[in-house]
């Protein structure tokens, strides 16, 4: 059995004060558009340029949207701020989930 030299991307996310179900969350929109080109519908994006959009399109949604009352990540429609307040480490801890992914 070859063990994954990729670092643990929970660890990395919990180090960073980032929410797991965060990431989980975004990892699947960006995986949702590698699936989509992955039948010839388009050209797949690659983590680092497609998550600068993301970044930039949930920054904007989030000043017109209020905060949800708890805060809280169970709910996929809960307002998570990581990706946009620690942008480099949220990355990080995404490039290091689809390392766990492969």
């Amino acid at each position: 059995m070859v063990e994954n030299s990729s670092p643990d991307w929970r660890a990395l996310a919990h180090a960073n004060r980032i929410d797991p179900a965060e990431v989980e969350l975004v990892f699947e929109r960006f995986d949702a558009q590698r699936q989509f080109a992955a039948k010839g519908r388009g050209e797949p994006i690659a983590l680092g340029q497609w998550f600068r959009f993301y970044r930039m399109e949930k920054a904007s949604e989030g000043q017109q949207a209020a905060p949800a009352p708890s805060a809280c990540s169970v709910d996929s429609d809960a307002v998570n701020n990581a990706c946009i307040e620690r942008p480099v480490e949220f990355l990080a801890v995404l490039q290091a989930y689809l390392a766990a992914e492969a």
